[in-house]
């Protein structure tokens, strides 16, 4: 099934490249000015940088791969760090590391794993990540400060135990593993308490395949809860902020977090014909409503 999926992938159109400089669509409060190198410090390290960049491996890895630097609090650390983000520029899907994760050879493969799920990339590369963030974290212009960098890096919660994309997988292997329980909007056949939720397969001015293929699929807001490991309420939203970030939210879901709402799930009919009108409340639900990005999956499903 997995690999199904990611041939689907293949067809997709080409995002276009963004340029090297742009920026994130994160939180940004600013960029770090606490560097206290002398003229001739950071010429060097303008130098240094310069090189990485044009040197054949770097012309490789940026024709790819466009490259950020961010500095922010960690949640894992318990204070303020720096992270790489990287984004690949074909299909525009992005992921960070914290600067000690990446720089530390010993995870180069767990590294070169995760990224290879949403590009090409070689073992070498990693090094260079890791040698352009030690030239570029100490000039102010190439580093965007973030207040929380949880929100984009890939890194474990020191209360949960699992990374962003552990949640979606639990989210997408649901789906998957029980598709008599997803039926699509438009066959009602929608059972309340029973289905996990619905395949949201009508065109209309919201719903619309993505470039996979795949149309939109809301989970009961209860069944998520269920499928996730057992965290907290504040966990719970700041997973939820994580799997936006991520992408996999759909943009009515993502306009809620972005707000801050009160409550990030909507309450939606489940059908698109009722067949008891009397009952309305039976066939509505509130959901969170997930895209399905093959890239973004981690092993067999």
């Amino acid at each position: 099934m997995y690999n199904n999926l990611v041939n689907l992938s293949q067809g997709m159109q080409v995002v276009e490249e963004r340029k090297f400089k742009g920026l994130t669509s994160i939180n940004v409060i600013g960029f770090t000015n606490n560097s206290t190198l002398t003229n001739e410090q950071r010429k060097k390290r303008e130098d240094r940088l310069r090189e990485l960049v044009e040197s054949g491996l770097g012309k490789k890895v940026l024709e790819e791969w466009e490259i950020e630097v961010l500095f922010g609090w960690s949640k894992t650390l318990h204070r303020k760090t720096h992270a790489i983000k990287l984004t690949n520029t074909i299909i525009g899907e992005s992921i960070a590391f914290l600067k000690h994760e990446i720089q530390d050879m010993k995870n180069a493969d767990n590294i070169l794993k995760t990224l290879n799920i949403i590009g090409e990339v070689e073992r070498n590369y990693i090094r260079f990540f890791g040698n352009y963030i030690n030239a570029a974290r100490v000039l102010p212009e190439k580093v965007t400060e973030v207040d929380d960098l949880s929100l984009v890096v890939s890194e474990q919660s020191s209360e949960v135990g699992f990374s962003v994309l552990d949640f979606y997988n639990f989210f997408i292997k649901d789906y998957f593993q029980n598709q008599d329980k997803y039926p699509t909007r438009s066959s009602n056949l929608y059972k309340k308490y029973i289905s996990h939720g619905v395949i949201l397969d009508a065109e209309n001015h919201e719903y619309f395949k993505n470039d996979y293929g795949f149309y939109p699929v809301a989970i009961r807001s209860g069944k998520l809860k269920q499928i996730f490991p057992l965290i907290s309420d504040q966990e719970y939203r700041q997973v939820i902020s994580k799997l936006n970030h991520l992408g996999a939210l759909h943009e009515s879901i993502s306009l809620k977090v972005e707000r801050n709402s009160k409550r990030y799930d909507r309450r939606i009919k489940m059908v698109e014909m009722q067949t008891e009108k009397k009952d309305e409340k039976k066939y509505s639900d509130n959901v969170f409503i997930f895209n399905i990005i093959p890239t973004l999956l981690e092993g067999s499903i």
